[in-house]
């Protein structure tokens, strides 16, 4: 169940981040950007927000 809401809690936040980034995404596919990178582009933001959060929260947990 918590890994549910986990899960949860991380799409939510890529769906948060995806929906600010709309524009930018946009200028990048105007330029050119494949939608692998599109896809590789969000995945890395989304890395690094984890392995930054991550043990961030854990430490002030």
């Amino acid at each position: 169940m918590l890994v549910a809401v986990a899960a949860l809690g991380v799409l939510n936040g890529v769906l948060l981040d995806t929906r600010e980034r709309v524009r930018e995404i946009g200028v990048h596919k105007a330029l050119g950007m494949t939608p692998r990178q599109t896809i590789a582009t969000v995945l890395t933001s989304v890395v690094v927000t984890g392995l930054v959060a991550g043990p961030w929260a854990c430490r002030s947990a």
